[in-house]
């Protein structure tokens, strides 16, 4: 349901934003236009980003925060003991 809602969305802004355009509002639709595609750039590349840190970190799922916190901290050489 939430991905049918969020499709219709992004559809209904593009097609206001070629309703804009159209109409001789070439910023304002240009604008909302690039908005859009921007927003769902984000959420694909955010999304798959999110998908491959919890297939390497935690095949189980029963652990992602923890893999989290182990991968801010600075690592340390192997020389450094």
């Amino acid at each position: 349901m939430g991905l049918a809602a969020g499709l219709l969305v992004a559809v209904l802004f593009l097609v206001v934003s070629a309703w804009l355009i159209n109409d001789g509002h070439d910023v304002a639709g240009a604008v909302i236009g690039s908005v859009d595609l921007v927003a769902l750039t984000a959420v694909f590349v955010l999304g798959q980003a999110r998908l491959k840190l919890e297939r390497i970190c935690d095949p189980d799922g029963d652990a992602l925060l923890s893999c989290v916190k182990r991968a801010k901290q600075p690592r340390r050489s192997r020389w450094h003991r």
